[in-house]
């Protein structure tokens, strides 16, 4: 028994991690974690937004190793207005998002992170009244609970007997936690706040709205070339403003491109409420459609395919997320998004797969018909060396694809909703065919009438 545990110890060490600790808890222990701060070991950094569902997965699997190792989670997310020298850091960060084309988060993720953690079962606290980092400690202190962070601000808190974490990983179901040490660095001491601030169990946008407040980024790396879609959505928050009984005149502040100066300003428009558009706050395709029709949305020669396909997450995004603050049936931004995102990269397996996507026209067609598997390597190798059956299902059957959801679409002639089973979206895919708009009595009716 004891040299089994040296060798694990040994293999441990030997990791990427070499001061994990692996905690035996006799009972459960409570861990306070920053979760903005490890976002990037949940998304994983992945160039095209509309990957932004792996999330799911990736919380879900930190969860359950953490009560798998005794530990209940408690989730922190800073949504304190910020002022000052927070302020100024926040609005350069995002005038070089505009002047330099580039997003790299989704929008929405800090709403989406706490929707995939609730899904899971874990109260989600958003820091509204003072400082993410003064609110947890606060109630860490308060709760004899330990913190994952990896900010070494930490240190500062007089008092704080909270064991501090900078990492994490998760190995056979179960969370290893990495200590961080404090260093010889001067950090400025500072009290615990006592009793602890105030927090939000829901997206506190609602509450910076009653203060007479919208700020938002550039949640597309288009920005510059297309404009802000938060000026775009402009009329669907009027109808938010007004189901939420928003009194007086809301100050929006987003970023814009200045053509003429060639400069980034910044909006501070006063927007009053207006229900015209109430009704499409329950339905956010028909808001896509009101606000970003799809006969405007053409890809502009100069750019990306990368760049059009984040550009068209943050407009769905931005849109969805409206929907979501105005919806009354409870459901949060990450249930009402998901379909959607899920839809899309069934229609867009071959830009999923490639986060580069720098293919020409020519060759669009070859990588769809490579996209159904999860490498062109592995595809390969699982070909039959005899000859391919022509038959489509017959092929599907001996690659043994994992199927894409099923397409809904409406008729443009009809009218009426019509489905596409998993094999016919995935038969249309590796042909290179666009989904149809039409149903076959339809297409069969005109194309007798020609």
């Amino acid at each position: 028994m004891v040299e089994k545990r040296l060798e694990e110890s040994k293999r441990i060490e030997l990791d990427a991690f070499p001061e994990l600790e692996k905690l035996n808890i006799s009972k459960t222990s409570w861990l306070y974690m920053d979760a903005f701060n490890f976002l990037r070991k949940f998304y994983g950094g992945k160039q095209n937004h509309w990957h932004v569902l792996e999330i799911v997965p990736h919380v879900q699997e930190f969860v359950e190793a953490a009560k798998n190792s005794g530990w209940e989670i408690k989730v922190f997310i800073d949504a304190v207005t910020k002022t000052g020298e927070a302020k100024r850091k926040w609005e350069s960060r995002r005038e070089k998002e505009v002047k330099n084309e580039k997003r790299e988060m989704p929008q929405g993720m800090n709403t989406l992170l706490g929707d995939a953690f609730r899904l899971n079962g874990i109260e989600v606290l958003y820091s509204f009244e003072e400082d993410n980092d003064d609110t947890l400690a606060a109630y860490a202190q308060r709760d004899n609970a330990d913190i994952l962070s990896g900010d070494r601000d930490f240190f500062r808190y007089i008092g704080l007997t909270s064991k501090i974490y900078e990492d994490f990983k998760v190995v056979k179901k179960e969370l290893k936690l990495k200590e961080l040490k404090p260093n010889n660095k001067v950090v400025s001491k500072r009290n615990l706040i006592s009793p602890p601030p105030k927090t939000m169990d829901k997206d506190p946008t609602l509450l910076e709205l009653s203060q007479g407040i919208y700020r938002r980024g550039a949640p597309s790396p288009l920005v510059k070339l297309l404009g802000n879609p938060h000026v775009a959505a402009r009329p669907l928050r009027q109808a938010l403003y007004s189901r939420k009984n928003i009194p007086g005149p809301v100050t929006e502040i987003f970023p814009v491109w200045d053509g003429k100066d060639n400069k980034v300003i910044w909006t501070e428009d006063k927007v009053t409420a207006d229900k015209s558009l109430d009704e499409l706050l329950d339905f956010p395709e028909k808001a896509m459609e009101v606000l970003f029709p799809k006969s405007s949305l053409v890809k502009p020669a100069e750019v990306s395919d990368l760049k059009w396909q984040n550009h068209l997450y943050a407009i769905h995004s931005v849109v969805y997320e409206l929907c979501a603050l105005g919806n009354r049936n409870g459901a949060n931004f990450l249930q009402m998004f998901k379909a959607k995102i899920m839809e899309f990269q069934s229609l867009s397996e071959g830009v999923a797969k490639d986060p580069h996507f720098k293919i020409s026209k020519e060759r669009d067609s070859k990588r769809q018909r490579k996209s159904f598997t999860k490498s062109s390597k592995e595809q390969h190798s699982e070909l039959p060396k005899e000859k391919p059956s022509k038959s489509p299902e017959d092929q599907l059957s001996k690659k043994r694809v994992e199927l894409p959801p099923a397409y809904k679409y409406e008729c443009r002639y009809c009218k009426e909703m019509k489905e596409l089973s998993g094999k016919e979206v995935l038969y249309y895919q590796t042909k290179g065919f666009q989904m149809p708009k039409q149903c076959k009595a339809c297409k069969q009716t005109h194309a007798k009438k020609k």
